[in-house]
């Protein structure tokens, strides 16, 4: 990553401690970051270029695909070590950035959590669970609460399910 785009990432979480995402603009982030615009162009196309360019370095890493456990937790660590980011993006215009960034991940593991187990890997069936599962965190995040604790959320949630027979045991 060159020193300019550290500087305008280092200015943008700046700002938006100060300021909504949606009052962040390229005028100011480049006078925050003492660059020009021709700079920030040269990096990013827009303010949501460069929201979703953090997301992509920032990267889940996930250390059991064949875990479901360790999967969401991978999820959770990511969304308590970024949670004022996420809080901010979440509560902006730039939300399904961060929405596409979880589903994304949640498919790309859940899917290999089915293969590595050897399940059905029906497709339906996964994107009925990614969708929940990233809904579900969605509301986590703007519930405003910290830590968030999306293992013990979802095992009170399945434990629901099987009290009212929805699924068995």
């Amino acid at each position: 990553m060159a020193k300019s785009e550290e500087k305008i990432i280092e200015c943008f979480f700046k700002l938006i401690k100060k300021e909504k995402i949606e009052n962040v603009n390229i005028s100011m982030l480049c006078k925050e970051a003492n660059i020009t615009r021709q700079a920030f162009y040269y990096h990013y196309q827009s303010i949501y270029d460069l929201i979703f360019s953090i997301y992509y370095d920032i990267k889940i890493e996930s250390t059991d695909l064949s875990n479901f456990k360790k999967i969401i937790g991978d999820l959770e660590g990511f969304l308590n070590k970024f949670d004022y980011l996420n809080h901010q993006v979440i509560n902006s215009n730039a939300n399904l950035i961060l929405e596409e960034y979880i589903y994304s991940y949640l498919y790309r593991s859940i899917t290999s959590y089915f293969k590595l187990n050897k399940l059905s890997s029906n497709n339906s069936l996964i994107r009925f669970i990614v969708s929940g599962i990233k809904e579900f965190t969605v509301n986590k995040i703007l519930d405003k609460k910290r830590p968030i604790r999306l293992i013990e959320d979802l095992s009170e949630v399945f434990k629901n399910f099987k009290q009212i027979n929805l699924i068995n045991d």
